[in-house]
C-alpha cells in the first residue's frame, strides 16, 4: 500500500470504490512532484543569486584596485612633475651662477684692460679669444638648458599644478662686449 492509500485508509475512505479518492491521490502525487521541481528551481535561483553576489563583490574589489592604481599613478605623475621642476630650477641656478661668474671675470678683465698700460697685440688677442670662448660657453650652456627643458617637458603630462611652466630662454643670455 502507498502512502496516499494509507492516508486515505486512516480517514476511512474506501479506496476501491471511490474514484474521487484516486483522483485526489493523483493530484497529491502531482503536487508533490511540482513541489519537488519548485524546490529544485529555488535551489538553482539561490545558486545564481550567490554567483551574482560573488561577481558583484569581485567587481567591487576590482574597482577598488583600479582606484588605488589611479591614485598611485596620479601621485607618481605629481612626484615626477615636482622632480622635473626641481631639476630645471637647479639647472637654472647653476647656469645663473656660471653666467654671473663669467660676467665678473669678463668685467674684471675689461677693468684691468682699461686701467693698465697698453698691451701688446698678442695679449689683446688672447683676451679677445678668452672672451669669445666665454660667449660660446654661454651659448652652449643655454642650448643645453633648452634641450634639457624640452626633454623633461616632453616626459610630463600637461602642467596642472598651477605653476607657470619653465620655458627655455627665460634667462637673459649675457652679452660681453669689447672694451
Amino acid at each position: 500500500m502507498t502512502d496516499w492509500q494509507e492516508w486515505a485508509a486512516q480517514f476511512g475512505a474506501d479506496l476501491h470504490e471511490d474514484a474521487t479518492a484516486d483522483s485526489a491521490a493523483s493530484a497529491v502525487v502531482g503536487l508533490s512532484s511540482v513541489v519537488e521541481e519548485l524546490k529544485g528551481r529555488v535551489d538553482q535561483a539561490a545558486t545564481l543569486v550567490k554567483q551574482a553576489m560573488e561577481a558583484n563583490s569581485l567587481e567591487l574589489q576590482m574597482g577598488r584596485v583600479f582606484v588605488r592604481a589611479q591614485g598611485y599613478i596620479d601621485n607618481a605623475v605629481a612626484d615626477a612633475k615636482r622632480d622635473a621642476d626641481e631639476i630645471i630650477a637647479d639647472a637654472r641656478k647653476s647656469a645663473s651662477r656660471i653666467i654671473a661668474e663669467a660676467r665678473q671675470q669678463a668685467q674684471a678683465m675689461i677693468e684691468e684692460a682699461r686701467n693698465s698700460p697698453p698691451f701688446p697685440v698678442e695679449v689683446i688677442q688672447n683676451l679677445d679669444r678668452t672672451i669669445q670662448s666665454f660667449q660660446r660657453a654661454n651659448v652652449n650652456l643655454n642650448q643645453e638648458l633648452s634641450q634639457l627643458n624640452a626633454f623633461l617637458r616632453a616626459k610630463l603630462p600637461a602642467n596642472d599644478n598651477g605653476h607657470e611652466p619653465v620655458t627655455a630662454g627665460s634667462e637673459v643670455t649675457p652679452q660681453v662686449g669689447r672694451a
